[in-house]
């Protein structure tokens, strides 16, 4: 069986999701689905999959406060040019590139939607507890 690794979550407007993924993150698009309105981006080996929802009724905003996406990426120098990207786009919260804890080169942004992301270059600390 071939493993292949996701994430999906709600968005409050796809189009501009779609933008930040692609634009930001360097995502391909997969798929577009109009009447289901989801998408499919990829992203290295996995996918990202969104779902446009406009009423969160009240989980949104407290459930975005620990979840996050991961994103390992095999050079520094993919980091630098997101931030570069995304520090471009005035509406998009993120913090300057910086070295963590266990070593790691890492990104901490937000995409539209509050969604947490970590764009990280090394082996990552999850990695190394055995």
């Amino acid at each position: 069986m071939k493993l292949a690794t996701h994430i999906g979550y709600d968005v409050y407007d796809l189009e501009e999701s779609i933008r930040f993924y692609t634009e930001i993150m360097g995502a391909k698009v997969g798929f577009i689905n109009k009447q289901r309105k989801s998408a499919s981006l990829l992203m290295g080996r996995g996918e990202v999959n969104l779902f446009e929802r406009k009423d969160f009724a009240g989980y949104h905003k407290s459930i975005l406060k620990s979840l996050h996406i991961g994103f390992q990426v095999e050079e520094k120098s993919i980091i630098d040019e997101i931030y570069k990207r995304a520090k471009k786009d005035k509406s998009i919260l993120c913090e300057r590139p910086s070295l963590r804890f266990d070593g790691d080169y890492t990104l901490f942004l937000q995409d539209r939607d509050g969604m947490q992301l970590e764009v990280y270059y090394g082996t990552h600390h999850l990695e190394r507890v055995k």
